[in-house]
């Protein structure tokens, strides 16, 4: 996979690399910072709570 952009063994091109791992860290930080704004916990802290609740916990944050 890393062939692809540009990354062979004993590559030095590790700018693409960091740019690679930046924009990853951006689009999960813009996707966590919006499902934050719409829900209460994360998808696996819901699942885990309903688990260990055995029943449903509402996952919608409610209006402040």
């Amino acid at each position: 996979m890393a062939w692809r952009i540009g990354l062979y063994p004993r590559s030095t091109g590790f700018d693409r690399m960091l740019l690679l791992a930046t924009a990853i860290l951006v689009v999960q930080w813009l996707f966590s910072r919006w499902w934050l704004k719409r829900f209460g916990y994360g998808p696996l802290e819901w699942a885990w709570r309903c688990v260990t609740w055995w029943q449903r916990v509402t996952l919608r944050r409610r209006p402040a």
